[in-house]
């Protein structure tokens, strides 16, 4: 989910260092690539999280809020508009996207709502795991170590 954030902070800087890439060898549609896959990335995580905490339909086997009684369901993470735009985006290659450099959307926006929700989520297996064993325990604290420095 944060590949984006993480690429445009830490790796599109240090691979430059690191790799010996520089002007001369690595060009910017080398890096728009990079950018739009980790864009890409990090939008299809964002849906599934909006899908598994905020959607109402679902097929059979998808899991959902309502698979853990006592969470709810909760605000969207995407608004209507932006979720078709978001769905045609990911489904379907289109003539607006061949002639596209660099996929955008507001993804500081798109956290900013998601990431409560999980760390909420997390909180509440904390809280109601009984039926996990040390290494999930251990796994959920991490999570919310990580969600907690974001």
């Amino acid at each position: 989910m944060l590949s984006h954030a993480f690429w445009e902070t830490f790796i599109g800087q240090s691979i430059r260092k690191t790799a010996g890439i520089n002007a001369d060898n690595c060009t910017e549609e080398i890096m728009n690539a990079m950018r739009t896959a980790t864009g890409d990335a990090s939008i299809m995580s964002l849906r599934k999280l909006d899908e598994f905490f905020c959607d109402l339909t679902r097929y059979k086997d998808n899991l959902h809020t309502d698979d853990f009684p006592g969470f709810g369901i909760k605000e969207q993470i995407f608004e209507p508009d932006s979720k078709r735009l978001i769905n045609k985006h990911l489904a379907h290659l289109s003539e607006q996207q061949v002639g596209q450099e660099v996929t955008s959307f507001p993804y500081a926006k798109y956290l900013a709502k998601a990431l409560p929700h999980c760390m909420e989520f997390c909180n509440y297996l904390k809280a109601h795991g009984t039926v996990f064993d040390a290494d999930t325990r251990k796994q959920i604290e991490g999570m919310i170590t990580v969600l907690s420095f974001v």
